[in-house]
């Protein structure tokens, strides 16, 4: 077997408490604490290692987290993520800021 991993930090680093500070990271970390309440979430916890997820578990999973936060990525990057803060981030890239659509050059007349 594999030697067990050691013990994430306790306390977040002022990084993660900005990242959990921002509404999809907070909820993408909730929705991982209720759906796992017997392990020890942390934001450096590996889905493989800490949580004991294997690889199809981790597809539905993140399958379910883009269907209920309404984001998409692929199964690739789901699959490339190591730990719950990589997830959070690869959910806030997925999901583009609000802004004005630039409009084609063609259609610009003067």
């Amino acid at each position: 077997g594999h030697p067990l991993r050691p013990a994430a930090q306790a306390r977040p680093s002022i990084e993660d408490e900005k990242l959990l500070g921002q509404p999809l990271a907070r909820q993408v970390y909730e929705i991982m604490k209720s759906r796992y309440p017997d392990k020890n979430l942390s934001l450096d916890a590996s889905p493989l290692l800490d949580l004991g997820i294997d690889s199809l578990e981790w597809s539905t999973c993140g399958r379910e987290l883009q269907e209920t936060l309404h984001w998409r990525l692929t199964d690739n990057a789901v699959g490339n993520v190591t730990t719950v803060r990589e997830l959070q981030l690869a959910a806030l890239n997925a999901i583009p800021a609000p802004a004005p659509q630039p409009r084609p050059l063609a259609a610009r007349r003067p």
